[in-house]
Formats: C-alpha cells, structure tokens, sequence
C-alpha cells in the first residue's frame, strides 16, 4: 500500500443536523469506521465505530510503539493507505483504502473501504473523524456482555462433541474454531498419533496432505507448544507453504493443544476475507485450544483403550505357543456356520510329542509343536481358521470348500507337513483326517467324523 489517496469523482458533504455513524461512513466512502482512545500512555484501544468497527470494539489494543501510522496520527499527522487490493493497515484491520485520522491527543479515527477508494478531501475526513469520536465514547457494557458469551459459546461448542473417535473429534474441534473465529482454513496435528484434519472453508489450499503434514510438523518444531503465536501478516512473518501466503493465507493464528494431548491448531484468514485477529479472536482461539486439548486427549484415552480391549479379546482367543487360534476361536468360528454353504473340516494330531518330550525336553516339544502350526498356517487360504485345540491336537475350518476340493486340499496338506522339516533330527509327522458338512449339514458332525477318520489314520500309522 502507498499512503496516498486516490481522487474520487464526486466528494460528499456531511449532513448538517448530527450525522449518524452510517452517515460519516458514506459521507467518507469508508464501509468502515474504528474509533481508537489512548487508555494509557502511547496504548491506544479501539472502542466502537461503523461496520467491523462495531463488532470489533474493544479488541484492538494497539501501542505507538509498535504501530508506525498509529505514532504519526499520535502526533498529530493524517496516515492515509491506498492499493488495487486489501492489504493490512492497522492490526487486524484489512483494507484497499484507509486514512488514519487524528482528532485530539486521546482520540484517533481509522475509516477503511475493502473494495473502493475513500474521499480524498482531508476536511471530510477531520469533519468525520470529529464527528464519530463525538457519537463513540467508550465501549458500551452490551458489547461487553457480547464478546463474554461469544467465547463462553465457543468454548461450549468444542466440549459438546458427539464424536467418539479421535479423527471425528478432530473434525469436530476445526470446524468449531473455524466457524468461531470466522476462518477459511483450520488444520489439527496431533504427531504421537500422526493425526491430521484439515477443515476448509470457502477457500481451497489446493495442496495434498503429505504437503500440509509437512508443513505442520515443522511449524511444530518452529513454534513448539508453550504459547499461542499471532501474526496479523502472514506474508511478513510466513509459516512454511502450504500454509503461508503462496496459497492464499493474509493472517494466521498458532494454537497449542498442549499436554497431554501434544498437538497443534492452526487457523488462517485467506484472500477470501482479508483479515487479522482480534484479541478477543485470540483469546477465543486460546479457550478453543485448552478445552480442545481436554476432549482430544479423551478421545485417545478412548482410542487406547479401545485397542487394548481389542488386544486383550485377540489374545483370550489366541493359542500362546503356536499363534494360532485357541479352542474358544474355534468354537466361534464353527457358530457362525450357518449351513447355507458347504464346510470342510480337517483334524490334525501330531505324532510322538510324547517321545520328543521325554527324549528331548519339552523345550523341543514345543518346537515340534510349532513346527506343525507353520506347517498348518501356510496351507489355509484368508477367511480358513486355523486353531490348536489342546496338547497335540489341531484343527482347521475351511469355509465353503466342499467335499472334492478339501480331498485335493489335505493331499497338499499332508505333502507339506511332510516336508516342514525336524526337530532334534525327528521329522514332522501328524495323522490327518477330514471331512465335509453339506449344506443343511451339522458342522459338529463333520468334526466327529473328521475325527474318526485321524485316528484311523493314527492306528494306520502304529
């Protein structure tokens, strides 16, 4: 932006019998109007005005220190602003044209347009400025009231989540800060679970995930998790693209979700709505992120037990020598053959466990045991179970194969048992029986019968 106005066709005069705020506005071409008092020495803080004047009152704390036009108007000079597009003028405050005017050495008015010029005739705008400071005198106890219960409602918002699973929750807690503060782009990271939720608005980053991951796993490293970081020009101060100015980002808001749930809420204003944050944004983003930690780190509290609970029934229903299933498996499994297919069923017994126990140690019993397990776990196909029913017995159920191929599927099997392999010079041996439950057949029938034919072959064998 240069600060210098640009002539405006026709200049407009100010009515004469006590203009209203909307009326200095229009006389100004400004659709905005902030009206700045020094509250303390070189701290100025914006109490009301017309347009984001009005809803912005009381959260824009400003200092002549840090503010270079807000130090010259101080001093008594008009800062005037004027661009193709709106860039940041004052704070949070985005506009195309702006002029800064003074009117004594408490009171500073700002008038902005976001889409035109402003009047270029200085006298309008003293006029006005004079005009607004008289209508604007201190921030009135309802705006107050307002701001209050807008972050009381945020901060309700984040902890009424329906969601149970952390991704949903994540969701849930962006799009709450977003709508809250009014942003195009909210995006969460939470790294110990390599979690990320990006929630967009009315804007498009036009970036892949692996690029926003990236960028947020470095802005983590950057800014870290001890406090909320606001920077109302993200081209002055960019966070790594795709978050930064390159795909669209003016102003950015940096939020810790801090321990124990170790994560990070980045909220952007884009070119869709140029703008920066308020203080009362901040503080809104800060809450979002405190209450936000609490319900995430809820949900994975939720998530890990979820996976131990899992873990634990995957275990009561594991074989802990072998890895295959347990006889509690198995007699799931053969429950949930509801006889509209035909089922096969082989029966396994291993051969001299006993002798290998007692000439070698149960150390290599076991060995031979799990040697049979690898043996049986090669053979089944996805969706076969496979399970050691006690000692030496083992079991398969094979869904759907009915009684020619199961015949084909044992001779395999038997060939592969034979090759598997030794233990303490002792090959592989095991008797095999099978059979096949039709459908409308008893799968527990089939067991016996496969059972039958094992031991037949068990006696064979002797």
């Amino acid at each position: 932006m240069t600060e210098q106005l640009a002539a405006v066709p026709a200049q407009r005069t100010l009515p004469a019998d006590g203009p209203t705020l909307a009326e200095l506005a229009a006389a100004t071409s400004a659709t905005d109007v902030l009206v700045f008092r020094q509250v303390t020495p070189g701290r100025y803080l914006q109490i009301g005005g017309h347009g984001r004047g009005a809803g912005w009152a009381g959260n824009i704390d400003l200092t002549v220190e840090d503010d270079v036009a807000l130090r010259r108007a101080a001093a008594g000079g008009l800062v005037t602003w004027s661009g193709d597009s709106p860039q940041q003028v004052m704070g949070p405050y985005y506009a195309r044209s702006a002029a800064l005017v003074p009117v004594d050495h408490d009171l500073v008015v700002l008038f902005g347009s976001t889409h035109g010029d402003l009047s270029s005739d200085e006298a309008v705008l003293r006029e006005a400025a004079h005009g607004a400071a008289n209508l604007v005198e201190a921030i009135t106890p309802a705006k107050a009231l307002a701001d209050e219960l807008e972050l009381l409602h945020a901060v309700r918002a984040v902890m009424q989540c329906g969601e149970t699973h952390v991704h949903g929750v994540l969701e849930h807690v962006a799009r709450t800060a977003a709508e809250a503060l009014s942003c195009e782009v909210a995006a969460i990271y939470l790294p110990a679970q390599d979690e990320l939720v990006v929630v967009e608005r009315d804007w498009r980053l036009n970036a892949d995930r692996e690029e926003v991951r990236a960028a947020m796993a470095q802005v983590l490293v950057d800014v870290g998790l001890q406090e909320t970081v606001c920077r109302q020009s993200s081209a002055e101060h960019p966070l790594p693209e795709p978050l930064g100015p390159e795909h669209g980002a003016q102003s950015h808001l940096v939020v810790p979700l801090g321990p124990p749930a170790n994560g990070l809420l980045v909220l952007l204003h884009t070119g869709a709505t140029p703008r920066g944050f308020t203080s009362l944004c901040q503080v809104v983003g800060e809450k979002v992120g405190e209450a936000a930690g609490v319900v995430v780190h809820s949900s994975v509290l939720r998530a890990e037990l979820e996976q131990l609970v899992l873990a634990a029934e995957a275990a009561a229903r594991r074989d802990a020598l072998t890895g295959l299933g347990n006889r509690l498996a198995w007699e799931e499994a053969v429950a949930t053959c509801d006889g509209s297919a035909p089922v096969s069923v082989v029966v396994v017994d291993v051969n001299g466990l006993k002798a290998m126990n007692d000439e070698h140690g149960h150390a290599a019993g076991d060995a031979y045991l799990q040697l049979c397990a690898s043996a049986l776990r090669a053979a089944v196909r996805d969706g076969d179970v496979a399970a050691r029913l006690g000692g030496d017995e083992f079991a398969l159920l094979l869904p759907g194969l009915g009684a020619v191929a199961a015949h084909g599927f044992v001779s395999r099997l038997t060939a592969r048992v034979g090759d598997a392999g030794s233990v303490r010079g002792v090959p592989l041996s095991a008797a095999i029986g099978y059979a096949t439950a039709e459908p409308g057949e008893s799968v527990d029938a089939a067991v016996q019968r496969a059972d039958a034919r094992m031991y037949e072959n068990k006696a064979g064998t002797r």
